[in-house]
């Protein structure tokens, strides 16, 4: 059996972790110090052949700058336009921050001489440009035709000394590959030996180690195969290496002793936790009952047939005194009223949603005057998309009360509905406040409290994070709205409804 005393006195001296440091240390140092020597010696060639590059591409962009202020002047002087005027002026701006902010870094003397000439003819060439400019204005053919001469030429001087400048740099460039092809040839014989010599040593090193370590292993691990398929009546492993093997063995002989002794516990403890997982779900059963009856009184505190009475025998009155916009408002309204207090768990299209914000529009209107414009931009393919009831009215009355209501001007709303492969895009933009950033990200992680929201905010009982809730849980996916705002800028909430069929609900 296993000594619990013998096994708490055996000494930990990581003698494998300092063999396995001694041994690969020297392979360690030697790749280290090779892969530095590469590092250091491609850093300093790679830094030289960049430095060139970034010269060519900022020479070829002052070059780029130059032909610019030619063209646009040559424009200039030919038309006489204000557009090629504004033209010429930005790319002469441009060309002279250029020059001014330079950043072109030379190490030969001749190649420095070439840039300060360069820079030296760009001066004269922007005067010259400058004076043709002035003489256009001053509608003087013959001194802006000889300025624009003079600056021709020097425009082509400059182009040659920029080339000349290139292949310069090409030249160098040429030349330090050449000497990092040879370098990098002594570099890869040396990589060569050096992996080699490290490739025989670790096989050795495999070879011994694998014979020390995987005799005990192995015994180990058939010990715990036995123990896995509940066979804990198995003898000791016993292992006659001094080092961190063994004590793994005596711990291993200890754990199997423990296994066996805590199996009862553990059983026990499982049979509660199925107990309490029991008593947990019924809690939340009851949880869901309860909410949903705490919904359906609230939903029964209004008379549904007391409202549609009151509101028809509203309508006769009013076709009897001939108060046609009167009739036509209650109906709107009834309409909107009949709508709202519809079952919010079963779907409805795309094309009812538009007739209930409609309604809703309408009343609006009678309410509010010439305060609000609204536009529709339908498509009729994706009228029949299916989506919850009570999704567009309450984002539309949101693009209201937080958008227009408060602006002395009023404002406009959109209503657009497109088609985009098996999605309908839905978007109602407004002409409002807008919101900032922290608003928008607050709205957007919208979670199963948006019920408690309902019973305080806009759109018939239904707020936004409500709907931004509903949409979710009917599409599966968090994304189906996306919302587009800034301040004092509007807002659009662009909503993504799969087209696919869903008659179930949610």
């Amino acid at each position: 059996m296993f000594d619990k005393t013998k096994a708490e006195h055996i000494p930990a001296k990581n003698v494998i972790q300092k063999k396995l440091f001694f041994y690969f240390l020297i392979s360690a140092l030697l790749m280290s110090l090779m892969s530095l020597f590469t590092y250091n010696t491609t850093r300093i060639v790679l830094a030289k052949v960049n430095t060139i590059f970034t010269n060519n591409i900022r020479l070829t962009d002052l070059s780029q700058k130059v032909d610019l202020v030619q063209s646009s002047l040559k424009n200039y002087l030919s038309s006489g336009g204000s557009e090629d005027l504004e033209n010429y002026l930005a790319s002469s701006y441009n060309l002279h921050n250029s020059v001014s902010n330079i950043e072109v870094h030379l190490t030969d003397a001749e190649s420095n001489l070439l840039l300060d000439d360069v820079t030296h003819m760009i001066g004269t060439y922007l005067n010259l440009t400058q004076q043709a400019e002035y003489d256009k204005r001053g509608r003087d053919i013959q001194g802006y035709n000889e300025a624009f001469t003079q600056a021709s030429q020097v425009y082509d001087y400059i182009n040659q000394y920029i080339n000349k400048l290139k292949v310069n740099q090409f030249q160098e460039n040429n030349t330090i590959y050449l000497n990092l092809d040879s370098r990098l040839g002594v570099i890869q014989e040396l990589n060569l030996t050096v992996i080699f010599v490290v490739i025989v040593v670790d096989i050795l090193l495999i070879i011994w180690f694998s014979y020390l370590l995987s005799e005990p292993i192995i015994k180990i691990a058939r010990s715990a195969n036995e123990i896995a398929r509940g066979n804990y009546e198995i003898p000791d492993v016993i292992v006659s290496t001094r080092d961190e093997v063994n004590v793994l063995a005596h711990a291993f002989n200890h754990m199997r002793a423990s296994i066996k002794s805590q199996m009862v516990e553990i059983q026990e403890k499982v049979k509660i936790e199925s107990q309490l997982k029991a008593q947990e779900m019924q809690n939340l059963t009851m949880r869901t009952l309860l909410n949903e009856a705490e919904l359906r009184a609230l939903q029964a505190q209004i008379n549904p047939h007391f409202m549609f009475n009151t509101l028809n025998a509203g309508m006769q009155i009013a076709i009897l005194e001939g108060a046609e916009r009167t009739q036509r408002f209650m109906e709107k309204l009834a309409e909107s009223f009949r709508y709202s207090i519809g079952n919010l768990g079963r779907p409805v299209t795309l094309e009812q949603e538009i007739e209930n914000v409609d309604n809703y529009i309408y009343i609006l209107k009678e309410r509010f005057a010439d305060r609000i414009t609204f536009r529709k931009e339908i498509d009729s393919n994706v009228l029949h998309t299916l989506m919850p009831r009570m999704t567009l009215q309450p984002i539309v009355e949101n693009a209201f009360i937080y958008g227009i209501a408060n602006s002395e001007t009023g404002g406009s709303i959109c209503l657009r509905a497109s088609e985009n492969a098996d999605v309908a895009i839905v978007e109602i933009e407004d002409s409002g406040q807008g919101m900032g950033e922290e608003t928008r990200i607050s709205i957007l992680s919208s979670n199963d409290l948006a019920v408690e929201e309902s019973k305080h905010g806009s759109g018939g009982g239904l707020g936004l994070k409500n709907v931004i809730s509903r949409l979710r849980h009917f599409y599966g996916t968090n994304d189906v709205i996306e919302i587009l705002s800034s301040p004092r800028k509007g807002t659009i909430i662009r909503l993504k409804l799969r087209r696919e069929s869903r008659e179930d609900g949610f």
